[in-house]
């Protein structure tokens, strides 16, 4: 997910906001984040999740929106669909598809989509099933099949000219990146992460410094 760029520059920043705090960090998916919160193995997460989910987290969980992002048609950039601007999903689900591995972040935000534009998913036509989004993207600028990931993932391959996008025409593209704590739980270092998220979003809004050189002007 995007927060393979995001990640580095945030925690960086917040080390340099609390020198003092010491920081381990544990990459999962969305399940394990909600799991390791209530099984008080983590005292905070950072989710992307689909916009339409968090109301799912609302009633154990309190959050702050980081950023927003949305999910994108990706294909090669000789793919026919290249002028297709934007890409109606109905059509995109004919192609040979390229997903994510079941379970992964990836692979959840392509089942909401499938599941709120009625399409079955047994109907794709899936040419492979890869692991994480450096895969896919590679599988995709071969002409192996095209694919749907968050947009913030693509940039710095757009810019390489190695894939194209589109933005999609459907329901449940939205996705919204979270700092998320169980409701009521407030521990020292809680407390300087939120205070420190609260700035990281006045000062970058939705363009953070790990993002900025892929963000074309």
């Amino acid at each position: 997910t995007p927060m393979e760029y995001l990640l580095p520059c945030f925690l960086l920043r917040f080390k340099e906001f609390n020198p003092a705090v010491n920081l381990q960090v544990e990459v999962g998916f969305l399940s394990d984040v909600r799991s390791s919160l209530k099984d008080g193995l983590a005292d905070a997460g950072l989710l992307m999740v689909p916009e339409h989910l968090k109301v799912s987290l609302s009633n154990e969980f309190e959050f702050l929106e980081i950023l927003k992002d949305n999910l994108v048609a990706v294909f090669s950039p000789i793919h026919r669909m290249t002028r297709a601007k934007p890409v109606d999903i109905q059509t995109l689900s004919r192609q040979p598809f390229i997903l994510d591995k079941p379970g992964s972040d990836n692979r959840l935000f392509i089942d909401e989509i499938l599941l709120l534009n009625q399409i079955d998913p047994s109907a794709l036509n899936v040419k492979l099933t890869l692991r994480g989004s450096s895969a896919i993207i590679t599988a995709v600028s071969q002409g192996l099949g095209v694919s749907i990931l968050p947009e913030m993932l693509t940039r710095k391959w757009v810019k390489a000219g190695l894939i194209s996008t589109s933005p999609l025409k459907c329901k449940g593209v939205d996705l919204t990146l979270l700092l998320i704590k169980l409701k009521n739980s407030w521990t020292d270092v809680v407390k300087s992460l939120w205070r420190f998220t609260e700035g990281f979003i006045e000062i970058y809004g939705s363009n953070p410094p790990c993002l900025q050189r892929f963000t074309p002007l």
